[in-house]
């Protein structure tokens, strides 16, 4: 059985209801919205790992938050993806402290299958806060967005599990940043 991972940092509950209510407005075509708790910033998708391999990418990840300390993460525009071509998501785009650079930059050398060829492939922080029910053809969303800095404090090793109606996602691993 292979694990499907991913590496994310989570905001606080109050803070993903905040940034779930922000898109509401009478023209959003069909969608719907995550769990409050399942709202978070992808720092590095992995894929599939088999299960004899799980425990070097446990250690990547602790290597890669080695020596970075908390940071905040600040929202910025409330944004549709992808960029170019029919809309499938609502996303809050955020700045790009070093911090989550650097963290970022350490798991997609360490872990990433392929890495980025173009600079329009670069690392976009952003969390996910609707999927469209079908391509949102013609809608675009790109306007500031007013909500609070998000504190990220650990990152979490998740996998992801596809069940019939919904994705689940699971904590493996939690590492707490720590600028020592």
């Amino acid at each position: 059985m292979r694990h499907r991972l991913f590496v994310a940092a989570y905001p606080t509950m109050a803070w993903s209801q905040n940034a779930i209510g922000s898109i509401e407005r009478p023209d959003l075509p069909p969608h719907r919205t995550p769990p409050p708790g399942s709202v978070h910033i992808t720092l590095q998708f992995i894929g599939d790992v088999i299960p004899k391999d799980l425990d070097a990418v446990i250690e990547s990840v602790h290597r890669s938050a080695s020596g970075i300390g908390p940071f905040r993460l600040k929202p910025q525009r409330l944004i549709t993806l992808p960029s170019r071509g029919d809309a499938r998501l609502i996303a809050v785009q955020t700045d790009q402290p070093p911090g989550v650079l650097e963290i970022h930059r350490r798991l997609a050398a360490r872990l990433s299958k392929s890495l980025r060829r173009s600079q329009a492939d670069r690392f976009l922080p952003h969390l996910t806060v609707a999927r469209f029910n079908g391509p949102a053809v013609g809608y675009r969303i790109d306007e500031p967005v007013e909500l609070d800095p998000i504190p990220i404090d650990n990152i979490r090793l998740m996998e992801s599990h596809f069940l019939q109606d919904r994705v689940e996602h699971h904590e493996i691993e939690r590492v707490e940043l720590s600028a020592d």
